[in-house]
């Protein structure tokens, strides 16, 4: 009667060390892919739930705009291409009318956003300088509609999938 052998031979241990070495590499590139895209969806949900903060701070703009404006000024909202102004009143500082602008800079991809008091018989000070309020912006659109008095606001963020949040507004 023939002894049944112990072990493996030389062949079967190379073929498992080289499907082992195959099994580490394939799963090392995947694991690196799997943190890179982990990483620029974290950065992507962050860039959008910012963007869907300033459509928020505009809102907040929109209800605090009850202002008696005079005719002269026009309307309390003005949509212009790359931009918005808002006549409201501020959150700090006593509540006062301002004028807060909402400026779309495509060189750098930033919406800025500036506010200066309005005058309405009181005294101004000094208006701060424009503030980056969102970064990564592909593009940003404002569009005032009479017919539906509405206001429709865009921001496309800067991504592969080019990532859109928009919101629209009845106006008064």
């Amino acid at each position: 009667m023939k002894r049944a052998r112990a072990g493996f031979t030389l062949l079967e241990v190379l073929l498992a060390v080289a499907l082992l070495a195959a099994v580490v590499t394939g799963s090392g590139w995947w694991i690196r892919e799997s943190i890179r895209r982990a990483r620029s969806t974290g950065e992507l949900l962050i860039r959008e739930a910012s963007a869907q903060a300033l459509l928020d701070a505009i809102e907040r703009d929109l209800l605090r705009g009850d202002l008696a404006l005079p005719a002269s000024f026009g309307p309390k909202v003005k949509a212009a291409a790359g931009g918005l102004a808002v006549a409201t009143r501020s959150a700090s500082g006593g509540g006062g009318a301002i004028l807060r602008e909402y400026v779309f800079r495509p060189s750098t991809g930033e919406l800025l956003a500036t506010e200066r008091a309005l005058d309405l018989g009181a005294a101004s000070g000094t208006a701060p300088g424009p503030r980056v309020v969102l970064g990564g912006v592909r593009w940003f659109a404002a569009t005032r509609d009479e017919r539906t008095r509405s206001l429709l606001v865009e921001i496309e963020l800067e991504n592969e999938r080019a990532t859109t949040c928009s919101r629209r507004w009845g106006l008064p």
